[in-house]
């Protein structure tokens, strides 16, 4: 945990623009480097990077009212935040695997000839 952690998160409970801008300056990098090396290599690192910032503003947001005033460690609720979302993205893709497995399945068998037209 940095020193500065729980003063940035108080400023950006009070809605501090500078903090929102120190934030993405002190983690992008952290945060779009563990996408990428978690993500498959398809470009979805970087949308899963910025959602992770997206739902991390959010979150603070929500908890204007002190509900999370014992979490300082931006960096780790950030990673917390990123595998979640890397996560949930894995599941999307197998589903849709899975979606695209089955109808291929039923495309071959609905153009397999029947086996008494030969008679």
């Amino acid at each position: 945990m940095e020193k500065g952690d729980a003063q940035i998160l108080i400023r950006l409970r009070v809605g501090d623009a500078a903090a929102f801008t120190t934030v993405l300056d002190r983690f992008e990098q952290k945060v779009k480097g563990y996408c990428e090396a978690k993500a498959p290599p398809d470009g979805r690192a970087e949308d899963l990077s910025q959602q992770t910032f997206v739902q991390f503003f959010a979150i603070v947001q929500e908890c204007r009212d002190g509900t999370w005033a014992t979490f300082d460690d931006i960096e780790h609720l950030l990673i917390i935040i990123a595998t979640r979302a890397l996560i949930d993205d894995a599941r999307k893709e197998a589903a849709e695997l899975k979606k695209r497995e089955r109808y291929g399945a039923y495309r071959i068998f609905r153009a397999a000839p029947h086996p008494y037209s030969a008679l």
